[in-house]
């Protein structure tokens, strides 16, 4: 049986990236011998369920974020070269068929012949070629979005769009009046919670639904500047503020609206799953996601303009 790797960072962050690999994995085990390579271990658990076939090895506990600037310093360099090339002596001492990368923590300092070492990329293409690139035999990459411009990049660029390992048998019946958004809550608010709260608040001032709620799904060190805002807009009794949890198929099943307020996306999973359960999209167009159509279930409108009154009329009926 063939064997395939799959490093990253920390396979128990709340990411997307860190739940395509779980899925990835969890298909592949029927085929290849697994093997997941986390260069950290933050949480005591993964955010979704690992086969039991698939083989997990952490390098190191604990986040490499941290609040020491010292210690993250540490993490970020010496540990990661230290780590990195750790894991380059253990790919040429067991020789895996296939590596696939997550994200640019690991630094293939030397390769080893009979191993293909692949790059999953799950953002945008970025506007220069990275010279890392070229250590890698194949790109994968999210949608045909940009692929002229990968192409420059690299000569060997596949697309894998995101999947869904289930699709529900049936909608939920009844109409929910919740409005649900799902991610990371980090300092750059990659995710716009705290433009999508400003939105909610003229919303619900100038056009009151108090039977409407917006439901905030996450964790992160953003959250307390989440919260301030809620109470600073007064929003405390539409906006709730809940933990990541491991079942969020519950949470698409008890909404109706899915929001969509990123800055950026490469392929969003929260959008693809969220239609899958029923939830009607409403998403940022600044998002620059062209490439991706979705049609499962019921219609998808895309909103040509990204100014707050036309975000407002679209969300509620």
């Amino acid at each position: 049986m063939k064997t395939v790797w799959i490093l990253l960072r920390d396979i128990t962050e709340r990411g997307g990236g860190e739940r395509v690999c779980i899925q990835l994995a969890n298909a592949w085990c029927d085929h290849y011998d697994v093997h997941l390579w986390s260069f950290h271990h933050g949480h005591a658990q993964t955010m979704a369920p690992l086969d039991s076939r698939v083989k997990v090895t952490f390098f190191s506990e604990g986040f490499q974020r941290s609040a020491n600037p010292m210690r993250e310093a540490w993490n970020k360099s010496l540990l990661r070269l230290y780590l990195s090339f750790k894991m380059c002596l253990l790919i040429r001492k067991k020789r895996p068929d296939i590596l696939f990368c997550n994200d640019g923590t690991f630094m293939p300092l030397f390769k080893s012949a009979g191993t293909g070492y692949v790059r999953l990329w799950h953002l945008r293409c970025p506007a220069r070629r990275k010279k890392v690139f070229r250590r890698y035999d194949a790109m994968v990459v999210l949608s045909c979005d940009q692929l002229s411009q990968w192409k420059r990049y690299h000569h060997e660029v596949h697309v894998i769009p995101n999947f869904l390992p289930e699709i529900p048998d049936g909608l939920p019946e009844g109409q929910s009046r919740t409005v649900l958004s799902v991610g990371r809550m980090e300092n750059s608010d990659e995710k716009g919670f705290m433009r999508l709260l400003s939105v909610w608040s003229e919303l619900q001032h100038n056009a009151p639904h108090p039977d409407w709620k917006l439901r905030l799904v996450g964790e992160g060190p953003f959250q307390t500047q989440i919260e301030a805002k809620v109470q600073a807009l007064q929003l405390s009794d539409t906006v709730e503020l809940h933990p990541f949890t491991p079942q969020i198929t519950e949470e698409y099943h008890n909404a109706s609206i899915y929001a969509l307020a990123s800055y950026r996306e490469g392929f969003s999973m929260v959008l693809l799953e969220s239609s899958a359960w029923g939830c009607r999209p409403w998403p940022s167009t600044s998002i620059r996601v062209r490439a991706i159509s979705l049609r499962i279930g019921r219609v998808v409108f895309w909103f040509l303009t990204d100014r707050r009154n036309s975000l407002c009329h679209a969300c509620l009926p």
